[in-house]
Parts: structure tokens; C-alpha cells; sequence
């Protein structure tokens, strides 16, 4: 399901409208249906306001869930991979990072590597 598909089913199940949406987020009605039906990309610094309106994490507006960060890095663990031991500490300290948190360190750790 993309985004914008996402966004629409949220909106029916929350019963919002885009013209609620335009006054919770300041982002005209246009564009939100733009985005939304017609599929064009949503800028990244408007997908906080769009979340906060519909009442939920970025993370769950993007499709992620919290748990899938350490489902992938315990597959690294079983598969062997050489620092599995680092990756499965960094997994235990992961799990405590708040959401938020946990993006900026998702941001850094991309930043840093180029990804």
C-alpha cells in the first residue's frame, strides 16, 4: 500500500476530512488530494504535521513498526554475520530508544554511511 493510500484509509477510518486535514496541517486542500488520490511524492517535513493530525507516529504513517528494526537485525544474529555480537547490542539498546529517537539515529547512521 502506498503512502498516500495509507493516508486515505486513516483519514475514512478516523472520519477526517481533507478540509480538517487542511486545518490541522496548514497544507491546502489541493495538494493534500494531490499527494493523497492522485499519488504525487509527499515532501518528507510534511509527513510529522500529516501524522500528528491523523493522531499517529510517523513510523506507523510510513507502514514501519518498531519491531520490525529488530526482526531484521536478529535474522543478521542467526545468519552469522561476523559482528553479530555488536549488531544484537545495538538491537538491546535500540528496543529503549523512544521513536523519535530512534529516527535520529536511523538519520545519523544513514548520513553517515551515504544510504
Amino acid at each position: 500500500m502506498e503512502i498516500g493510500e495509507r493516508i486515505l484509509a486513516l483519514m475514512q477510518q478516523k472520519d477526517i476530512t481533507y478540509r480538517e486535514m487542511e486545518e490541522k496541517t496548514g497544507i491546502s486542500r489541493s495538494t493534500l488530494n494531490r499527494w493523497f488520490a492522485k499519488g504525487k511524492p509527499i515532501p518528507f517535513n510534511k509527513l510529522e504535521p500529516i501524522a500528528s493530525a491523523l493522531g499517529i507516529g510517523q513510523d506507523e504513517l510510513l507502514g514501519w513498526k518498531q519491531y520490525d528494526i529488530a526482526t531484521k537485525v536478529n535474522d543478521l544474529v542467526k545468519n552469522g554475520n561476523d559482528n553479530s555480537k555488536k549488531i544484537e547490542k545495538l538491537s538491546r539498546l535500540a528496543a529503549k530508544l523512544s521513536t523519535d529517537d530512534l529516527d535520529r539515529l536511523i538519520d545519523i547512521a544513514n548520513a553517515w554511511i551515504g544510504g
